[in-house]
């Protein structure tokens, strides 16, 4: 009876220690191919009108993206994840993306990731994260959203903007960047994973896009300040962000099932000290009482 209870407790003493390093080591599907720009040839695009290329300036591995020329707030880089995103559907992802100012002496800038949503239906829909000030470093654009639209998914962009302060101010926020280690994972997702395609184009023509226009935050803005003027109406119009970055906001459900199974755990633990110290104490009494 002692060597069972024995070995049980170490049972479950193990499972206890080795848990914590799988819940560490688990990590919902990737959305987005080539997100290390490792391969000069797939799946990324400018967004407007930019001069993109590959530069060997990476924050990891050998290539990045280089966004040069920008005329707009969205004019950075894109990825389509119509398909992706269909699959896995509703619910919390995490997105990811770093990214650094390419001239030395350039001022620092506001950034955040978005995800344009667009329905057959007609209906639009943005998410985005928080704005993140970029310098000359590298610097981690991140952030747990939750992804959801109206009817059926059309078309889905993963972008990255800076704030939009009218197009003529080039001085302002129309710096050169650098791109790399972009990610969009899930979170909430249970099910199968997604096969990603070696290439993805959208099934109809991209629709003129329309950037998120949530307030940069109350950080000292640069210096050199330029009148707002109409925009060209080619140009996309401003839109209110739908949903809000949730990064602090919220409990992923990973991390709800991890502490419900620590919980379990230590009651178990707790119940086999307890049946083993009974079960010493009523040896002893036996020994006694012969």
């Amino acid at each position: 009876m002692k060597k069972l209870a024995l070995l049980f407790c170490a049972i479950m003493l193990f499972g206890a220690l080795a848990l914590p390093t799988y819940a560490e080591e688990s990590e919902g599907y990737e959305l987005l191919s080539n997100g290390d720009f490792e391969d000069v040839t797939l799946d990324w695009e400018k967004y407007y009108k930019a001069t993109v290329d590959y530069t060997t300036e990476a924050h990891s591995g050998n290539g990045a993206f280089s966004i040069t020329r920008r005329e707009h707030s969205t004019d950075i880089a894109r990825q389509y994840i119509t398909k992706p995103l269909s699959h896995y559907g509703h619910g919390e992802y995490q997105l990811s993306a770093w990214v650094r100012l390419a001239d030395a002496n350039a001022k620092p800038i506001e950034m955040q990731i978005a995800l344009g949503l667009y329905s057959k239906s007609g209906a639009q829909h943005w998410v985005t994260t928080q704005w993140v000030t970029v310098t000359q470093e590298w610097t981690h654009i991140q952030g747990t959203v939750y992804v959801s639209w109206q009817d059926e998914l059309d078309i889905a962009e993963f972008y990255l903007v800076t704030p939009m302060n009218g197009d003529e101010d080039t001085t302002k926020n129309f710096r050169n960047l650098i791109l790399d280690d972009c990610s969009m994972k899930t979170v909430s997702y249970t099910g199968e994973p997604y096969e990603i395609p070696t290439t993805e184009a959208p099934t109809t023509e991209a629709p003129s896009t329309e950037a998120p226009t949530t307030e940069a935050p109350t950080t000292e803005a640069p210096t050199t300040e330029a009148p707002i003027t109409e925009a060209d109406t080619n140009e996309p119009k401003e839109t209110e962000t739908a949903i809000a970055d949730q990064t602090s906001t919220g409990i992923s459900t990973q991390t709800l099932i991890f502490t419900c199974t620590m919980i379990a755990v230590g009651v178990i633990l707790l119940g086999c000290g307890i049946a083993l110290t009974v079960s010493y104490v009523r040896g002893k009494r036996n020994e006694a009482s012969k």
